[in-house]
């Protein structure tokens, strides 16, 4: 669950016990994220799954470290630049700054007037992140920039399971926009013939964006109900 700040999200220790148990079950089971790899180890207790971070711009590919993807590095000084320009503003409105290292997001959800924060946000700092040549994604109450670097929650799908022919269920959920993209590449896995189904599952809060419940194969009911869903697939 993700409380009022970003940096407190936590996986509950029953959950951690869950992904455990279902490691041990299942062919693969796989982190993907818009957070940070190192964050992912950290809320989750787990270095040894493979994993994606910061949209699939960093992955740990099975036996592999983690690393971001070598095209990043370029556009590192980009990002710190874009940062710099504007963090006056930023503070001066309440904007929080997350760096994720290959992307930085910036959060309005606790600025003093989120609707200003949003127009600042989603107008004049798009538009400077995109002539410096970076792109820009939104999500709940964020504004995220990234290397122009073609890498989503769905390729991220496509190399981990890479290789893997074995596998014939794939399931993936999530609770935001991007993770319509690893819904995606379920389908077209299954389009190819590499899996022979796709489970799109979406945890509905009251954030979730319109229209996201519309391409969700499942919806349960926030976290816990992702917890139940996972239990289930243990149980099962």
């Amino acid at each position: 669950p993700v409380r009022g700040h970003w940096d407190e999200a936590e996986v509950p220790p029953v959950t951690r016990e869950i992904i455990g148990r279902l490691a041990e079950r299942a062919g693969l089971v796989a982190l993907v994220s818009g957070r940070p790899l190192a964050d992912l180890e950290r809320m989750t207790g787990r270095a040894d799954l493979p994993a994606a971070g910061n949209h699939g711009l960093e992955l740990r590919r099975p036996g592999e470290v983690g690393a971001p993807l070598p095209e990043v590095a370029a556009h590192l000084g980009a990002l710190s630049d874009l940062m710099a320009r504007w963090r006056g503003e930023f503070d001066a409105v309440g904007i929080g700054i997350e760096d994720k290292g290959a992307t930085v997001s910036f959060h309005y959800r606790m600025a003093d007037d989120p609707s200003a924060a949003a127009e600042l946000l989603t107008g004049p700092v798009a538009a400077d992140a995109r002539a410096a040549g970076l792109r820009t994604t939104t999500g709940r109450k964020i504004l995220e920039i990234r290397p122009p670097v073609e890498a989503d929650k769905g390729t991220a799908v496509h190399a981990l399971l890479a290789g893997r022919d074995d596998l014939d269920v794939g399931i993936f959920i999530g609770d935001d926009v991007t993770d319509a993209d690893g819904w995606r590449a379920l389908s077209e896995l299954v389009a190819a013939g590499r899996l022979k189904r796709g489970i799109a599952v979406l945890a509905r809060s009251a954030e979730t964006p319109d229209g996201l419940a519309e391409r969700a194969d499942l919806v349960v009911d926030g976290t816990s109900g992702a917890a139940a869903a996972l239990a289930a697939l243990v149980a099962g």
